[in-house]
């Protein structure tokens, strides 16, 4: 491949390790060539200082002593196994009772957020905020944070969208 294209391979720190908003990760540029890497290696650094200043400092320590210290490592990889197995109960929750309420949004098997498409974002969120449920609208959906919805309050978001989505089809 790296005969005809230069590979990039992104990894992100932040949230593999929960650090959510630490902005530390990395980005790995593949080229045959190493003035050409060079140049990305220049252009990244620019365009990312430019953009959001250097990696975190304590973020890269912190990560750096999670992957080496063993146990560490243990316990992170534990607690990371817990946060998996949350939020996949909560998207095949998400999912049965979508689908039986007939809510149109792409696959969804996984991942801190879904959209739901409606035929107008500002009528459905606003229709849900007076329900006590918030969501933001986007152009053609509104974005639900599942990753901050326990399991037990899926039905009543699932209940919401359903009404603010007729709503903005009466509307």
């Amino acid at each position: 491949m790296m005969e005809s294209a230069t590979v990039l391979v992104g990894w992100t720190v932040s949230k593999s390790f929960a650090l959510y908003g630490a902005r530390v990760g990395a980005l790995v540029a593949l080229h045959r060539e190493a003035e050409e890497r060079q140049r990305i290696s220049n252009a990244l650094g620019f365009s990312c200082r430019a953009t959001w200043s250097n990696c975190n400092h304590l973020g890269l320590l912190g990560a750096t002593e999670l992957l080496t210290d063993p146990e560490l490592r243990r316990r992170t990889d534990e607690e990371r196994a817990g946060m998996i197995r949350l939020l996949n109960e909560r998207v095949e929750v998400f999912n049965e009772l979508a689908g039986r309420a007939g809510l149109s949004y792409p696959r969804y098997e996984g991942g801190f957020f879904v959209s739901v498409f409606t035929p107008d974002a500002e009528v459905t969120a606003a229709t849900m905020r007076e329900a006590g449920v918030y969501v933001v609208p986007m152009k053609g959906a509104v974005r639900i944070a599942l990753c901050a919805t326990p399991a037990h309050s899926i039905p009543r978001l699932v209940d919401a969208l359903a009404e603010g989505i007729a709503t903005a089809r009466a509307a």
